[in-house]
């Protein structure tokens, strides 16, 4: 039996797990972030834009609301994905932000547990965002026995940090007593997962999150995952699509913190990147099941 805390690459390609070269790495390019369901006009975006830039240069103790596209009353219809607050209001995107900034300041960052209040807030406020009554977050998620290729006598189990689940509402409420993925009627509709550590390099990581990833797709049945890797104040998103048959191929975005400052003890966290991290868990969280497209790049 193999832990996912204990996988390395050695055991990635045993599971026959490769890395896609056939694909570029994501590209996370600016925090202009639109939904492919809500059609914008090319000005607002630049608006966005313009904004956040200002927002970057301010002091980092006065906090500025985060920009969001704008929706109502100019025929643009709202799209709960994109919205810069959810209908939770302790959990918007500006509390996500002055709760990070408060957090950075008071709280030393130099262990797991603390740099999982980051993680928290950040997936409390993509959860309360999700139009979904079903949505449902769940921590350490256990995973059954899976085989880690079909030609060999080897299971893969263990547990996984935070699960962002999306089913129907009666599926949520029978999940809420009883959190067996295996055991919901009519299926995951939307499965996130997220991996957390603590300080040190993220990318060493990475062999264990594609376990996680690999054993949550086939225990929900689907044939493409996405989740994240992350401290808190950095992030890797992942992306893997199960071959027929047999293995899986992956991707990775680079490194995307939300932190910048000459040295560890004097960074501040920048708005503009709470805001890229923000817009792309509530994305990706909408659209986990989805092969990359190009409204995947972030421009």
């Amino acid at each position: 039996m193999t832990s996912f805390s204990s996988l390395k690459w050695g055991d990635v390609s045993s599971m026959q797990i490769d890395a896609d070269a056939a694909h570029p790495l994501l590209t996370l390019k600016s925090p202009a972030v639109v939904s492919p369901r809500k059609r914008i006009r090319r000005q607002e975006i630049e608006e966005t834009a313009d904004d956040v830039a200002d927002d970057a240069s301010a002091p980092a103790s006065t906090p500025a609301p985060l920009p969001g596209p704008s929706s109502g009353g100019d025929g643009v219809d709202s799209d709960p994905i994109t919205k810069t607050s959810g209908p939770i209001e302790l959990y918007s995107e500006d509390m996500l932000l002055r709760q990070l900034q408060f957090f950075k300041k008071w709280i030393p960052m130099g262990n797991e547990a603390s740099l999982r209040l980051l993680v928290n807030v950040f997936l409390c406020h993509v959860i309360s965002a999700s139009p979904n009554d079903g949505a449902i977050l769940s921590i350490e998620q256990g995973v059954s026995e899976i085989p880690v290729a079909p030609d060999k006598p080897e299971k893969l189990c263990g547990k996984i940090d935070f699960v962002l689940l999306e089913m129907a509402e009666p599926a949520a409420k029978q999940y809420l007593k009883r959190p067996n993925l295996t055991a919901v009627e009519g299926g995951v509709s939307s499965l996130f997962v997220v991996e957390a550590k603590g300080p040190g390099p993220l990318d060493h990581h990475i062999p264990q999150v594609l376990g996680e990833l690999y054993g949550s797709a086939r225990t929900a049945q689907k044939d493409v995952i996405r989740g994240a890797l992350t401290n808190g104040l950095s992030w890797i998103f992942v992306i893997l699509v199960l071959k027929p048959g047999q293995g899986a191929t992956y991707r990775h975005s680079p490194l995307l913190k939300i932190t910048e400052g000459p040295t560890a003890e004097e960074e501040v966290v920048r708005p503009d990147k709470v805001h890229l991290v923000a817009s792309i868990l509530r994305h990706w969280r909408a659209h986990s099941h989805d092969n990359l497209e190009r409204n995947d790049y972030f421009y």
